[in-house]
């Protein structure tokens, strides 16, 4: 009885993975307004039915790519940033962000960025307590203001990020998004820390 029912999570994992598929396919030719999700369907050989299952909404299809999102930042990032001096996790983790964003590729990451899409938006999730840790680490180490709250920084640097992928997304991947937010983190630090900090 367990197999059979580790069976039928798998094969629902599966299902919710390949509707998730098909509609980012959908979406990178018609874009997120031009997809329907009876085109999805469709293409994913299940029924309107089984999309509802699975999925809130079409809006709902990315918290599939959020979730596997926060795991990687929760599991991979964190562990990955502990080794680094408190100084340099902050810029270390807009490192990741950005090969993040590159591994999914700019035809993948124009897909996201629309104006219904909540899930920017959502607070507490694993990648924002990553990060806010990081900047709670460095004021504590006195490289950047303690004054300033650990959550309202968090928030700051994420308006950034997010302009500086979008701006990659419109230049269609044209540059190194690595090295640009880099650069843009770097200015933005530097007004909350002492010159001789993330240099």
């Amino acid at each position: 009885m367990e197999q059979e029912s580790t069976g039928r999570q798998r094969q629902a994992r599966e299902t919710k993975r390949r509707i998730f598929e098909a509609a980012m396919d959908r979406m990178r030719e018609k874009g997120y307004y031009g997809t329907r999700i009876e085109d999805v369907c469709q293409a994913a050989q299940v029924s309107v039915g089984t999309f509802y299952h699975h999925y809130d909404s079409k809006l709902d299809i990315f918290s599939f790519t959020y979730a596997e999102a926060d795991e990687y930042f929760e599991n991979e990032v964190a562990p990955r940033l502990a080794a680094e001096a408190p100084e340099r996790r902050i810029l270390a983790y807009f490192d990741l962000y950005a090969e993040f964003n590159k591994r999914m590729g700019v035809d993948f990451v124009k897909v996201l960025y629309h104006g219904d899409n909540t899930w920017f938006t959502k607070k507490d999730r694993a990648m924002q307590r990553v990060l806010r840790e990081q900047i709670a680490d460095a004021q504590a180490a006195g490289t950047l203001d303690p004054t300033i709250s650990a959550s309202d920084l968090t928030e700051s640097l994420f308006v950034l990020a997010r302009g500086a992928v979008y701006d990659w997304c419109i230049h269609n991947g044209s540059y190194d998004l690595t090295e640009s937010l880099e650069r843009l983190m770097n200015r933005m630090l530097k007004g909350f820390q002492s010159p001789s900090s993330y240099r």
